[in-house]
C-alpha cells in the first residue's frame, strides 16, 4: 500500500501554500513574503520555517503524510509528440532551453499519462528547499506531482489560486497516479556534525551514568533478601509445630516436605485491540526525524493511531514512556523492548492521560 490513510494535500504556488485536509476541506492558506520566494528562489530558510511552524501551530495542524502538488507557474511542461527517440530528445532539449532555468537547478522528469509522454521541467533548488522545510517540521513526503496530472492546464476554466474539492478528492483517491507522476526523489536531511566538545560531554555523561548504581536495582535486592528471611522463618515455625505433636516413645516417621513449586503464570490475553491504543511520540532531542523513526517502528508492530510532534525540551537524555492503566503488560513489554533496541536508557511509569494511552518522550541515547 502506498499510504495507509489519506494524506494531507499541499498545493504549492509561487507565493502561497494551500493546505487541504479533513479539518480544512476548503483549504488553509499560507502566503509567502515577497522576499522569501522571489523568482522561484528561497531566501531566509530558517525564517520561513519559523513562520510556517507558527502558522500550523495556530491552526492545530498535526504533521503527517502529505502530497505536494505544484502549480503551473512553477514548472514547464511539454507533451512529446514524436515517436522517434532522437526527435524526442530534440523536443526535450528545446523545452529545457525555453524554461530559462540554469542547468544546475533544472529538475527534469518524463512520465506517461493516458498513453501520452510528458516531460516536466522545474526549479530543483526551490522544490528541495520547500520539502526540506516540511521534513524538518516532521512532515513525511509521499509524492511531489505537477497539477497538470489532474488538470488540463490549456483548457482549464478552474481558478488557478487553489484546488477544487473535486481535484482534492481525485488526488487523494488516485494512489497509483500520484505514485507514477512523482517528480522528486527522496531528500535525506543530514544531521549536523557532532563537535569535539559535544563528544567529550557525552563521554563524561556516559561514564558518570555507568558508575551510578540505579536505585531500582538496590530496592530489588533489599526486597529479595527480606523475602528469603521470611520464608526461612515460616519454614522453621512449621517444623517446630510438627515436632511438638509427635509422641515421646513413638518413632517419628519421616515427614516429606514437598519442594515449593511455582505455579505457572497464566498468559495475559490483551482485551484491548492495538488499533484502539492512542500513542503520542514527542521529539525531546531536536534531532530531525527521530519521532518519525519511532513511529515507523510502532507501525511495524501493528499500532496505527500514532501522533508525532516536537517537545518544548530539546536536550532530553533518557527516553521516557508513560502508560495508561488500561495498557496490558504484554503490550508494555513489546513497546519497551522495541525502544530499548534504539535507545540506551528507557524508563517507564504508569499514569493517567485523558488524551493518550502511551506517551513517549525521546532521548539522545541512540
Amino acid at each position: 500500500m502506498f499510504f495507509s490513510k489519506k494524506p494531507t494535500i499541499l498545493f504549492l504556488q509561487n507565493n502561497r501554500l494551500s493546505l487541504y485536509s479533513k479539518t480544512y476541506p476548503e483549504g488553509a492558506l499560507f502566503e509567502f513574503s515577497e522576499k522569501a520566494t522571489k523568482n522561484l528562489t528561497i531566501s531566509g530558510t530558517e525564517k520561513l520555517l519559523e513562520h510556517l511552524e507558527t502558522f500550523m501551530a495556530e491552526r492545530n495542524i498535526i504533521p503527517g503524510q502529505y502530497i505536494l502538488v505544484i502549480g503551473e507557474e512553477i514548472f514547464h511542461q511539454k507533451k512529446i509528440m514524436s515517436t522517434e527517440k532522437e526527435e524526442q530528445q530534440k523536443e526535450i532539449a528545446q523545452l529545457l532551453k525555453d524554461s530559462n532555468i540554469t542547468s544546475e537547478h533544472q529538475l527534469k522528469e518524463t512520465f506517461e499519462l493516458e498513453g501520452s509522454i510528458y516531460t516536466i521541467v522545474t526549479n530543483k533548488d526551490f522544490l528541495e528547499k520547500i520539502v526540506t522545510i516540511l521534513q524538518k517540521l516532521e512532515w513525511e513526503t509521499v509524492s511531489v506531482v505537477p497539477v497538470s496530472v489532474f488538470r488540463d492546464i490549456a483548457n482549464s476554466k478552474i481558478k488557478k489560486d487553489g484546488l477544487s474539492k473535486k481535484e482534492v478528492q481525485e488526488i487523494s483517491n488516485n494512489t497509483k497516479l500520484v505514485k507514477a507522476a512523482n517528480i522528486l526523489p527522496p531528500i535525506v536531511i543530514s544531521k549536523p556534525e557532532t563537535t569535539e566538545k559535544e563528544v567529550l560531554a557525552k563521554e563524561t555523561t556516559d561514564e558518570k551514568e555507568s558508575n551510578e548504581v540505579p536505585m531500582s536495582k538496590i530496592n530489588k535486592k533489599i526486597i529479595l533478601v527480606v523475602l528469603i528471611i521470611c520464608l526461612f522463618g515460616v519454614g522453621a515455625l512449621l517444623v517446630a509445630q510438627n515436632s511438638s505433636s509427635i509422641p515421646f516413645l513413638t518413632k517419628p516417621e519421616p515427614t516429606l516436605i514437598p519442594s515449593p513449586t511455582t505455579a505457572p503464570t497464566p498468559t495475559e490475553v490483551p482485551s484491548l485491540d492495538k488499533k484502539e491504543i492512542k500513542i503520542r511520540i514527542q521529539n525531546g532531542t531536536g534531532i530531525v526525524g527521530q519521532a518519525s523513526k519511532i513511529k515507523t517502528i510502532f507501525e511495524d508492530l501493528d499500532y496505527s493511531d500514532i501522533r508525532t510532534g516536537n517537545s518544548d525540551v530539546e536536550d532530553n537524555i533518557e527516553t521516557t514512556v508513560i502508560f495508561s492503566q488500561k495498557i496490558p503488560t504484554k503490550y508494555k513489554e513489546e513497546i519497551l523492548e522495541a525502544l530499548k533496541k534504539v535507545f540506551t536508557t528507557v524508563t517507564d511509569t504508569t499514569g493517567k492521560n485523558d488524551q493518550f494511552d502511551v506517551d513517549v518522550l525521546t532521548g539522545k541515547g541512540e
